[in-house]
């Protein structure tokens, strides 16, 4: 079964790998520094109000399905109640903020296509997380391919003809407009059909029992978006292109970080109440290869920075390597907490994380505010280094406070 689900996870994982680091690479060589940081900008801002509408529901669902399959039918219905409830509510804050902001009119038309993409892109990867839960990943793995096939092509295409940013967010949305299609059918066909009768009660119950993956999913994300809007705020375009140019590289080994976790995640959820010894061999394995892994990734990354960012993305971009190099040390902090995070997750310590990470959201503000207006790109990378570094602690304490805590509670066996 982890085999399976490793092999299955590992496509799915390298497919997206082609329509975000690789696509990112082709689009910020084809729109310049400029208008490659414009078009992050609008992804990071988008992603931000997307994130209340995702609010730690594809945890949630994998989750509960991988031990009580019974309740998937009620749950997932739930939740997408709650997930409409959220696109609209989400909808009408996002453009309110964007006039607030002054954005100019070209970028908000950019962020309102991208966040319509975002939000078939939200469903349709809920409707895969349930076959995640379920142990089908193959179910998933379909639907990815058409996602990342016509995502590339088209953007590439519309690129070779010469058009610019606000193109390149229209090839994304009919890309997704496929992806939800697909993803919906097969959720109805091979599992069954979810109720999408609206039912405003239901959405908030939902709301409340997945409270604390919310919480957590909200402010992992601002943590990781909110530095790219200082960076556009306080330095502009520019600088959101240096940045986001070394960002993607490391986005692009957290694939690998996706494929490992992806693959233990439903293992380790079902062993953890059942079979203790289980549970050991292979909590104690994921945290062997994350280890490694991202110590192999981070030194690899560090050392070959300079060629990698001017192969990538060419000479233009010489000034993203030294932010390449300290996010390098960031890609080995997020693999050595992924262990620890994951057990804090099936071990029902999901609130902790969820403290964790809001103390992690007010340390990344405190310090991008202080660093970015002097240092600007390099200032963002140093603070998300001092962020990851106060996580990564915070977990390590509360893994081992929780774990002695959880054998005793379930005594295991």
């Amino acid at each position: 079964m982890l085999l399976k689900n490793t092999i299955y996870s590992s496509i799915n994982s390298t497919l997206r790998f082609f329509s975000s680091a690789l696509l990112y690479i082709i689009i910020a060589r084809a729109l310049g520094v400029e208008e490659f940081g414009r078009f992050m900008f609008a992804l990071s801002f988008t992603g931000i109000f997307l994130i209340f509408v995702d609010y730690g529901f594809n945890l949630l669902i994998v989750k509960e399905v991988s031990q009580k399959p019974e309740w998937l039918v009620n749950l997932a219905g739930h939740i997408i109640n709650a997930k409409i409830f959220l696109s609209v509510l989400l909808t009408v804050i996002l453009f309110i903020t964007l006039k607030v902001l002054k954005y100019p009119n070209e970028t908000i038309i950019i962020v309102g296509i991208l966040w319509l993409s975002s939000i078939f892109y939200s469903f349709g990867f809920f409707f895969n997380n349930v076959f995640r839960g379920l142990n089908q990943f193959q179910y998933e793995t379909y639907p990815t391919i058409l996602l990342n096939a016509i995502q590339f092509f088209v953007v590439v295409i519309f690129l070779m003809l010469g058009y610019k940013t606000l193109s390149v967010a229209i090839a994304y949305l009919l890309a997704r407009v496929f992806y939800f299609s697909y993803s919906a059918y097969l959720l109805s066909s091979k599992v069954s059909k979810i109720s999408i009768a609206y039912n405003l009660s239901e959405s908030i119950k939902s709301l409340k029992i997945a409270l604390p993956y919310g919480i957590h999913a909200i402010l992992a994300t601002l943590y990781f978006q909110i530095d790219t809007l200082f960076l556009s705020y306080f330095k502009g375009n520019v600088e959101v292109g240096y940045y986001q140019a070394a960002m993607r590289i490391l986005m692009a080994t957290m694939i690998v970080y996706e494929v490992i976790v992806s693959a233990f995640f439903p293992v380790i959820g079902k062993y953890i109440k059942d079979d203790r010894e289980k549970f050991e061999k292979y909590a104690l394995l994921l945290n062997k290869i994350v280890i490694y892994t991202g110590l192999v990734l981070g030194i690899g990354v560090f050392t070959f920075s300079k060629p990698l960012i001017n192969f990538l993305y060419g000479v233009k971009y010489e000034n993203s390597v030294i932010i390449m190099q300290i996010l390098s040390i960031v890609i080995f902090l997020r693999f050595l907490g992924a262990g620890y995070g994951l057990f804090m997750t099936v071990a029902d310590g999901q609130k902790f994380r969820a403290i964790g990470v809001s103390m992690s959201v007010i340390v990344s503000v405190a310090f991008n505010l202080i660093l970015i207006p002097k240092y600007g790109a390099i200032g963002a990378a140093i603070a998300s280094l001092i962020t990851h570094i106060f996580l990564v602690l915070f977990y390590v304490y509360y893994y081992l406070k929780m774990r002695g805590k959880f054998y005793e509670n379930y005594n295991c066996s």
